[in-house]
């Protein structure tokens, strides 16, 4: 995984690299709430939003809709298989 979080916009022809604000802390065993907040906030609300998953399989998932936090962490569960990444992100992630 990458040090940068990539977003395909709708409304352009080539995803977005937003660079995440890392602070103190490698990422991205690090990332935090605060961190993914401030990376999302100036982003269309209504944007749907997926996972990128695993490069030997480029699939996007979906996002669950509970945060469960436990042990000193938030997770928020994987909810299924949505299809192939797009070609484009595969790319702006170097796993093509």
């Amino acid at each position: 995984m990458r040090d940068e979080l990539c977003l395909d916009m709708p409304d352009s022809l080539s995803p977005h690299r937003f660079p995440l604000d890392s602070g103190d802390f490698p990422l991205p065993q690090h990332l935090t709430v605060g961190h993914l907040l401030r990376q999302l906030q100036h982003l269309d609300p209504d944007l749907p939003i997926r996972l990128a998953v695993n490069p030997d399989w480029p699939f996007a998932h979906y996002l669950g809709t509970d945060v469960v936090v436990g042990d000193g962490m938030a997770f928020i569960a994987e909810d299924g298989q949505e299809g192939y990444l797009p070609a484009s992100v595969r790319n702006a992630l170097a796993w093509s």
